[in-house]
């Protein structure tokens, strides 16, 4: 992840309530300073919290910028009791950042596509996780159509090089907690839609429009 200031829209994909710490640390997860019942100690020695998302009800999503303007290594956990013993936890290395890029997080699940709504023009670098069950793939497409409106196949499947589309950017199947980080060209302003072509997938509602602005 490239440093800087990262707008986040961060989403409870799961069944019950869960939280969002962010922490820089030097420590490996298993270091890290836990209580008796295996719980991060957030003031403890060795962890610097940066932020804090109050618990979220499933299916609920909030944004927040958050401050990664410094390289190194970060932690993001939910610290709900029992929760990070559980293995909810991602270890984030933030990189210098490139002067004309921005980072893109964007999140993939049975079936939706989270990711920021409004963003600037520029080439950005987007890190998409599969926080699914099953694959997942995010392609990108610039078009004034609404999604209702893409060209479709007898399966309700897009056709990528469909009337009314232009496919930005394409990148391979993403298992199950797997991420992937691509470079991706919206320099142009205007709109358009991230989403899930898998077969089935778009029709099941994978899809999130983003407006890019100037």
């Amino acid at each position: 992840m490239a440093a800087g200031q990262v707008n986040f829209a961060i989403t409870n994909i799961g069944t019950i309530q869960h939280e969002l710490l962010v922490f820089r640390t030097d420590l490996p997860p298993a270091s890290l300073p836990v209580d008796s019942k295996g719980d991060i100690i957030p003031d403890g020695p060795g962890l610097t919290l940066l932020n804090t998302v109050p618990p979220l009800d499933p299916g609920q999503t909030v944004r927040q910028t958050v401050d990664l303007t410094q390289p190194g290594t970060y932690i993001f956990v939910c610290n709900m009791p029992g929760h990070f013993k559980a293995g909810m936890y991602r270890v984030v290395t933030v990189t210098p950042a490139a002067q004309d890029q921005a980072f893109l997080p964007a999140a993939l699940s049975e079936w939706r596509v989270a990711v920021p709504g409004a963003i600037n023009a520029g080439s950005v670098i987007l890190e998409t996780a599969n926080f699914g069950t099953i694959q997942h793939e995010l392609l990108v497409f610039k078009s004034d159509l609404p999604p209702s409106g893409f060209p479709l196949d007898a399966d309700g499947n897009i056709i990528e090089d469909g009337p009314g589309v232009n496919l930005v950017s394409d990148g391979d199947n993403l298992d199950p907690g797997t991420t992937q980080t691509r470079t991706v060209d919206l320099t142009q302003p205007g709109a358009y839609v991230f989403l899930c072509n898998i077969p089935g997938h778009f029709k099941a509602g994978m899809f999130a429009p983003v407006t890019v602005a100037p």
